[in-house]
């Protein structure tokens, strides 16, 4: 099914309302453009990606609750009067089982393009250190009035907050400081090295405090990307987790760091670099490709990890190593008998490996159920003085 994404929608609006009783409509809602100017009209296109339902019906809200604009949702295309700025969501909805968002798009008092060529000339104007030009550059990137969906951070980012958050960023940058320096909160940003960029999710949480907190790097699977672990498994638990214990967490994208460690160098450089970070508590944590990837780092950079978690995949650990393997017990992909010969290689090597099998669960579903004693037990691990 690579690429059919017809498909894929058709068998995920099936088992949804397999599972919820919602009849699935069997349509797709755009927005084009995503972003638009005030005064401008929104263009609604509805395609159909599977049997369509009757009954369901076009409507769209703000903050303030739903608009008087609502119409037969069916193939073709629909103008939206024209609106002030703000964030808008496109429901779906049926009088016999609720609704859902379709689509969202956003209001900007100027073009994009526009407020876009302003904050380019500013940053043309910079003299920061080349990894504070690089973020700023890959965040403007983000500043897109029609961006391509196949990018999660795109739809992710609110255009319109981005757009003041990087002019604020870049009046710090204008005064000589780092506007990344102790900042609190979630930012999508870019790390550097030799001409590659490699973005991560860098999350610090508020009030941390003078005294150098844990990191923790948790590396995604394949298939996924920076936002998954923030954004996705386990539904941004380990976000959550983050706020409870205290530690600063980044994701970055897994793929190049296979290939090159001095990029995941470059990626801790980038957290090290704004937070207050405890050395001997950097921690990593890998789930799938991510668990094999860590393993990988971690033979490669002993010295600077104080254990590592592989979740769903891994490989062995190196001597003097603290590592901790997860499975699934319904995982085909990594069960526990497959993990248990690794950490008993890795027992061989002169690391200290465990195995934990959580029961109940798959591949995926096993992250969710298993980050809370993952963190724990990371945090409980210190890296020795060498």
């Amino acid at each position: 099914m690579a690429g059919d994404h017809a498909t894929v929608l058709r068998i995920l609006d099936d088992l949804t309302g397999s599972l919820t009783g919602v009849r699935p409509p069997g349509l797709r809602v755009r927005v084009s453009p995503r972003v638009l100017a005030s005064g401008e009209v929104a263009r609604l296109v509805v395609d159909r990606v599977g049997p369509a339902a009757d009954g369901w019906v076009l409507r769209v809200r703000d903050d303030a609750g739903l608009l008087p604009w609502s119409s037969e949702a069916a193939p073709g295309g629909f103008d939206l009067p024209a609106l002030p700025e703000g964030r808008y969501v496109v429901e779906l909805a049926d009088g016999a089982t609720g609704a859902y968002p379709a689509a969202e798009f956003f209001v900007s008092k100027r073009p994009l393009a526009e407020v876009r060529l302003a904050l380019e000339a500013r940053l043309a104007a910079l003299t920061s250190p080349e990894n504070v030009r690089e973020s700023l550059r890959a965040r403007l990137d983000l500043l897109d009035a029609d961006p391509p969906l196949d990018r999660a951070v795109h739809l992710l980012e609110d255009p319109l907050r981005l757009a003041g958050d990087l002019a604020e960023e870049i009046a710090v940058a204008e005064k000589g400081d780092d506007p990344y320096r102790r900042r609190p909160g979630e930012l999508w940003r870019v790390a550097s090295q030799g001409g590659t960029r490699v973005p991560l999710r860098v999350f610090a949480p508020a009030g941390l405090g003078d005294e150098p907190a844990p990191l923790v790097g948790a590396l995604h699977g394949a298939g996924g990307d920076e936002n998954l672990f923030v954004h996705g498994l386990g539904n941004g638990r380990l976000k959550a987790l983050a706020e409870e214990h205290g530690f600063v967490v980044v994701t970055p994208l897994t793929y190049p760091l296979a290939a090159s460690p001095r990029l995941f160098d470059a990626v801790l450089e980038a957290a090290t670099g704004c937070h207050r970070i405890d050395a001997s508590r950097i921690y990593l944590l890998g789930h799938s490709l991510g668990a094999m990837t860590a393993a990988q780092l971690a033979a490669q950079r002993p010295e600077r990890f104080a254990a590592v978690v592989c979740i769903g995949g891994g490989g062995a650990a190196p001597e003097g190593a603290r590592f901790l393997f997860v499975a699934g017990e319904q995982d085909p992909l990594f069960p526990p008998w497959r993990l248990r010969r690794v950490a008993e290689a890795s027992r061989a090597a002169g690391a200290r490996a465990d195995l934990r099998a959580i029961p109940g669960v798959g591949h995926t579903l096993v992250v969710g159920e298993a980050l809370p004693a993952c963190v724990a037990w990371l945090l409980e691990q210190r890296r020795e003085a060498r």
